[in-house]
């Protein structure tokens, strides 16, 4: 992990928006409030396949991170974190960016930074309407 990516990931955590551990993420997966969920490279079978299934319910990507969860837990500041979810939008879609940026061999990457960052526009445009 850049330190750039562990920096952000210092922000969003301090803006609150973010969630952190299998039962946090998926209660808030439950309740819509996820825009993305990240995951260690080395979490758990059975972490990954719950978390797979509640998310792809709601249509909420599941990002497999190459990151350990020794990495993922200095950059939130917390111990043994295997599962974040990240409840901001434009978080989210910058969040993937990085990752994309960093791992521009990893597709899945850019494909789920292309859905959420379309998804932001659409949602934006939405809102100049109104206006």
């Amino acid at each position: 992990m850049t330190e750039e990516s562990t920096k952000f990931f210092g922000l969003i955590r301090r803006a609150g928006k973010l969630e952190v551990g299998d039962m946090a993420v998926t209660s808030a997966v439950q309740n819509r409030k996820v825009k993305a969920v990240l995951m260690a490279s080395d979490s758990g079978g059975n972490t990954i396949k719950k978390i797979e299934s509640v998310s792809s319910e709601h249509h909420i990507p599941v990002v497999i991170t190459p990151w350990e969860k020794e990495v993922f837990s200095h950059a939130i500041g917390r111990d043994n974190v295997a599962v974040v979810g990240i409840t901001d939008l434009g978080f989210a879609a910058a969040m993937l960016q990085k990752l994309s940026e960093e791992y521009p061999d990893r597709q899945d990457y850019t494909q789920w930074y292309t859905e959420l960052s379309e998804k932001q526009k659409l949602i934006s445009s939405r809102k100049n309407r109104r206006k």
